[in-house]
């Protein structure tokens, strides 16, 4: 079987439909062969979210980035971790295509009071690492 050459969408005819996805929207293109997907907005990383005694921890899977593509912020018990991945910038066919790539948002209601003096962030083996130190609850001067 021959390998396919590379098409544009413009070679078939293609139906096009406009479906929400929660807080993504995408819109899809369906060809005889392929199936084309196109995010249009922000994507969302798997996020888990975990307490010990001292903090809360935030562990964000975004493989494939460099420090300087993620931004972290904290507002109130916000806490709000952005970014961008780029994609590959030569014309390819993918043949199946999981792997997101654009501007992320995720966004995490803290549990607890944090610290907002004391937020460490450290990515590695793509995850990052968001540790923030509760408030400790100061008892009142008698």
């Amino acid at each position: 079987m021959d390998n396919p050459s590379p098409v544009d969408l413009q070679d078939f005819r293609c139906e096009s439909s406009d479906r929400n996805t929660g807080p993504l929207h995408k819109h899809e293109y369906i060809t005889s062969r392929y199936v084309w997907i196109h995010h249009t907005h922000v994507w969302r990383p798997p996020t888990d979210v975990y307490e010990t005694e001292l903090a809360i921890q935030v562990q964000v899977e975004v493989a494939g980035m460099e420090h300087a593509d993620i931004a972290v912020t904290l507002e109130g018990r916000v806490l709000r971790i952005t970014g961008n991945r780029k994609d590959h910038q030569e014309r390819r066919v993918y043949h199946q295509m999981e792997i997101h790539t654009g501007e992320f948002l995720t966004e995490v209601d803290l549990p607890v009071a944090v610290e907002p003096d004391y937020i460490r962030a450290h990515y590695h083996d793509g995850f990052l690492l968001v540790d923030l130190r509760k408030l400790q609850a100061t008892p009142n001067a008698t």
